[in-house]
């Protein structure tokens, strides 16, 4: 199972920080996660809320917004450049970075190991046409139709990982997802027994915050890069029929502590 660090070892350096990713490297990390957003001067800036200190990013410059948020503000150019071994998971925060993100994926394309994703999902797809590197749909919610939702990308390749919060993912949909030979990222993982059980289950990677807390017997040797996500076709693939439904509809849940006990309960059962 691959291990990212969630914006970088965070517990001892600010987040999304050339520190940050140094640290996480340091503990054993497979890959970085990192957030990207447009700043005010059309720079990819490594930054995840939308705003700091009130005031939105996209109105301040790169400088401004290291001022205020009283530390270094890398950009995605210098994090991939500093940093050319670990797996890159590059989450587009908002739709106007696309344009940079896609200029620095293709200048590294060829010397970096990059996975793209994002919330908006068709900017998923369109980072996927454009760049042909493997790209990852987050998920915040459960699909009401997951299989007709994976069936929806069938024509985009390298559309083929799904990136879970841990409070959504069930071992029905993980079987749903698998068979249809999609990879499986969970993020939201802290805790060791919850990292054990993910792995059991055939997760292939967790985003977590605790990097430093990864059982010994779940870190892994260097990732070769056919252990990345590949496009449709670049490994054997089951013949499985494309079921009705509608792609997009989701399954809208507000009650986060009841949807973490109910994924708990659901997990143990399957033991």
């Amino acid at each position: 199972m691959l291990v990212f660090a969630h914006r970088g070892h965070h517990v001892v350096f600010p987040q999304n920080t050339l520190q940050a990713f140094d640290a996480a490297l340091r503990i054993g990390a497979d890959g970085i996660e990192t957030d990207v957003r447009l700043s005010r001067d059309g720079v990819p800036v490594l930054f995840h809320d939308e705003q700091v200190r009130g005031r939105p990013i996209a109105e301040l410059t790169r400088h401004d917004i290291a001022r205020i948020a009283g530390h270094e503000v890398p950009t995605l150019n210098e994090a991939l450049l500093r940093f050319p071994k670990p797996i890159w998971n590059i989450e587009v925060k908002a739709p106007a970075a696309v344009g940079a993100v896609l200029q620095a994926m293709s200048a590294f394309a060829t010397t970096r190991r990059m996975i793209v994703t994002s919330f908006h999902h068709d900017l998923v797809v369109r980072c996927a046409r454009v760049a042909a590197v493997p790209s990852g749909l987050l998920l915040s919610h459960a699909p009401s139709d997951l299989p007709g939702m994976l069936a929806a990308h069938a024509e985009s390749p390298w559309v083929r990982t799904l990136v879970w919060d841990q409070r959504v993912l069930t071992p029905t949909l993980l079987r749903q997802a698998r068979a249809a030979r999609w990879w499986n990222f969970v993020y939201g993982v802290d805790d060791p027994d919850s990292m054990r059980l993910l792995a059991k289950h055939g997760v292939d990677a967790v985003i977590t915050d605790r990097a430093d807390l990864v059982p010994a017997e779940l870190r892994r040797a260097p990732v070769p890069a056919a252990r990345m996500p590949q496009p449709a076709g670049a490994a054997d693939t089951a013949d499985t029929a494309e079921p009705a439904g509608t792609a997009d509809a989701l399954v809208y849940r507000t009650d986060a502590a009841a949807m973490l006990r109910e994924s708990i309960a659901a997990w143990s059962d399957e033991l």
